[in-house]
């Protein structure tokens, strides 16, 4: 059985649809979307890039979505966080193309590098603990129209909004 699976095996195969686990796996395990998991359920470790589903819902249990984990998707227009998600890696939504609109989870305290390349993003909601917006972390995000940014973010980086060319394309600051 598999014990190890590298940081970025499955980054951007966009032919691959869905990760199936054999049950008897005791370090990984499979949700019914194909959504690579750890066997407790409580790390996302990889959303195929070739899955077509349009929405994805975590499994309940789920506290950290790992770096890339959503990356290269380019059917995903919304994804729901379960309530325990406490930590979201860095690039966890690159190039995720479709992807519309998010409200992140509340107990996160980072952005870093979460939507390069997802260029028909609308709508980002950030919660009350995030202190900082990192750099490119909403690089080439050219249909964002708002985004709520809390009192609590006392910082934004160096190009956090970079490829965002003009004016009248910057998004709304709520």
């Amino acid at each position: 059985a598999v014990t190890v699976i590298g940081e970025y095996a499955f980054l951007a195969c966009k032919s691959l649809e869905r990760i199936t686990v054999d049950g008897a796996s005791t370090n990984y395990a499979s949700d019914s979307e194909g959504v690579l998991y750890s066997n407790d359920y409580k790390k996302l470790i990889t959303f195929p890039a070739g899955n077509t589903a349009q929405q994805y819902y975590m499994i309940e249990s789920t506290e950290h979505v790992e770096k890339n984990a959503f990356t290269a998707n380019e059917k995903l227009c919304r994804v729901y966080f379960a309530d325990r998600v406490k930590t979201v890696g860095s690039g966890a939504f690159t190039g995720c193309s479709s992807l519309k609109s998010v409200v992140l989870p509340e107990k996160i305290d980072s952005l870093s590098y979460f939507f390069i390349g997802c260029e028909n993003l609308e709508y980002v909601t950030i919660p009350d603990k995030v202190t900082k917006i990192e750099h490119w972390t909403f690089e080439n995000c050219k249909l964002l129209k708002e985004i709520t940014i809390p009192d609590s973010v006392t910082e934004i980086e160096e190009k956090a909004f970079g490829f965002i060319t003009t004016a009248d394309k910057m998004p709304t600051l709520v």
